[in-house]
């Protein structure tokens, strides 16, 4: 197909470089300086790329076919297998889900601790603080029903995760103040904060802890189990895909071996 000249940046020989594979070329987010340093470096690399020396004395050609055809070659399997990976369907049971996480408890240790409790930021002049701070530790169900509608009026955050672990990260990167250089040490003889800084009162309640090395409870550790067991699945099943192309090749007389390869 002929290539309209006004859109071709560069020539190398008969082979061009348009402004539409340019722009192709290049991540579409990318803008101003930034966007014209890469386009002069991806253009600079692009005629790099396609100036084959004049002579080709002293080049191994033959090699150079093997390792096309080998490259095209493992190409194509690539694509194969992953097409049929894609096909293929991976769900878990969640029984063997289960499993797999009881029997491999010690791959499943915690760098970090989870807690259990409420966080709540709030203007220090706000008519509900009072009450607040009276609720905020208690976990009574009428208790934190109260604590709710209070928060949902006046709390600029409100988090109850009294009944699910979270990363201690989720918390510690809210609260402007320093938590001492192992929070573990801080979790074991702390079990709520109470401060204003800036303005904002800030009330943590801790109901329960998990330390750094304790073994993540299920629930946080399943998405870790269920990415390995098809890690897996997937490794298993290439390894299926492989041998039945060996084996479908052996039948159909394709490859003929001088020796014994199976074991």
């Amino acid at each position: 197909m002929p290539v309209d000249e006004s859109s071709v940046l560069v020539r190398v020989d008969s082979t061009v470089l348009t402004v539409d594979q340019l722009r192709q070329a290049l991540p579409p987010t990318i803008t101003g300086d930034d966007s014209v340093r890469m386009a002069r470096a991806y253009i600079r690399n692009w005629i790099d790329n396609q100036i084959i020396p004049s002579s080709t004395d002293g080049i191994d050609m033959e090699q150079i076919e093997r390792m096309v055809a080998e490259y095209r070659n493992q190409l194509i399997l690539w694509q194969y297998r992953q097409q049929m990976l894609k096909n293929k369907d991976f769900s878990l049971n969640p029984d063997s889900v289960k499993a797999y996480y009881n029997s491999h408890l010690e791959d499943f240790k915690l760098s970090r601790p989870l807690i259990r409790g409420t966080y709540l930021k709030i203007q220090d002049g706000s008519k509900d603080l009072a009450k607040i701070r009276k609720l905020y530790r208690s976990d009574a169900t009428s208790d934190l029903d109260q604590l709710e509608k209070f928060a949902i009026s006046s709390a600029i955050h409100f988090d109850y995760f009294g009944d699910k672990w979270i990363d201690w990260e989720q918390v510690d990167t809210r609260i402007p103040y320093d938590f001492g250089p192992n929070i573990d040490n801080y979790l074991r003889t702390h079990k709520n904060l109470d401060i204003s800084v800036g303005g904002f009162t800030y009330l943590l309640y801790i109901k329960d802890v998990l330390h750094t090395g304790q073994t993540m409870p299920f629930e946080t550790a399943r998405p870790l189990v269920e990415n390995r067991m098809t890690t897996l699945k997937r490794s298993e099943y290439d390894q299926v895909i492989r041998k039945q192309l060996y084996d479908k090749a052996i039948s159909d007389g394709r490859i003929t071996l001088k020796c014994d390869f199976s074991r």
